[in-house]
């Protein structure tokens, strides 16, 4: 899942005290806003078990989270969840559509 949207820098500053970048950002102008882009995958098996990204716990996780600061297209942090921790309801909406269409609408029929 990728999810990107916009912060206030005092906001970014404050939720990942030890990213430098946003520091420096917010010294130069505090009222900035920042886009991040949150991304929640899957690992592989070989991520999960042999040593795959970051260490300890990361590596035993299901799905990796990663925020990454556009600008400048580094990483701010990296963890991760056991489980799928979003619930994802709307898919796609069509053109001039009040409601969104979803995977789920193949199971209604079936139900």
């Amino acid at each position: 899942m990728y999810r990107l949207f916009s912060m206030p820098i005092k906001a970014a500053s404050a939720k990942w005290p030890d990213f430098a970048d946003f520091k420096e950002r917010l010294a130069k102008n505090p009222d900035e806003t920042v886009k991040i882009l949150h991304i929640v995958s899957p690992q592989s098996e070989n991520q999960r078990g042999k040593g795959g990204k970051g260490k300890g716990l990361m590596t035993t996780l299901a799905y990796s989270s990663e925020y990454i600061y556009l600008s400048e297209q580094k990483i701010i942090s990296q963890s991760g969840y056991l489980y799928f921790p979003f619930f994802v309801t709307l898919w796609i909406k069509g053109e001039g559509q009040v409601y969104g269409y979803a995977p789920a609408h193949h199971a209604i029929s079936r139900v």
